[in-house]
């Protein structure tokens, strides 16, 4: 058998102080889930006139004088009677904090969601859409947060991520009207 000492104690402490310590520090993780406004990203000046006339959650966006794409938030706002292109596609905008694209959580999270619309419109474009609609936050393709003006961010220490959902349509007479001129 054997006999405990006065070392045997203190060994016994120290190794279970020391073993709290590291697994302490390999479990912690940030996630800051943020909701942060639509608005602040998404106009443009080109956009900011129409986007007075159209109802709430609705914006269109222009890139040239030929080129138009209809974006709408939230799933309540899609309009009736829309020829759908495909249902539920999916875009995920990533950014890592950096010199560049800033430090704080809602400077990495506006180029994020920046990321995920440029894709939401890119694959509009390759499938013949000219509408984006009923765009919702889809956190890890699991959680859907609906809200025509509003995103959801979740930023960490490495990155910040946006997910997006959201439906492409094909708007008729949409492409015949004259685009707004930018100043």
């Amino acid at each position: 058998m054997h006999k405990l000492t006065n070392k045997s104690p203190l060994t016994l402490v120290l190794t279970c102080a020391l073993a709290a310590i590291c697994w302490q520090g390999t479990a912690q993780a940030r996630n800051t889930r943020l909701l942060l406004p639509i608005g602040t990203v998404v106009p443009s000046k080109a956009t900011q006139a129409q986007a007075q006339s159209q109802p709430a959650g609705q914006v269109a966006a222009h890139k040239g004088d030929d080129d138009d794409m209809v974006i709408i938030f939230g799933e309540a706002a899609v309009p009736q009677g829309l020829k759908f292109v495909s249902q539920d596609i999916q875009a995920r905008g990533e950014v890592q904090p950096s010199f560049r694209h800033g430090y704080e959580d809602e400077a990495i999270c506006q180029q994020a969601f920046r990321k995920a619309m440029v894709k939401l419109i890119g694959q509009a474009r390759a499938q013949g859409a000219n509408a984006v609609v009923g765009i919702v936050s889809n956190y890890n393709h699991a959680t859907v947060m609906d809200s025509p003006t509003q995103y959801e961010c979740h930023a960490g220490t490495t990155r910040a991520v946006v997910d997006l959902k959201a439906k492409l349509a094909k708007i008729d007479g949409l492409s015949d009207a004259p685009a707004p001129k930018a100043n």
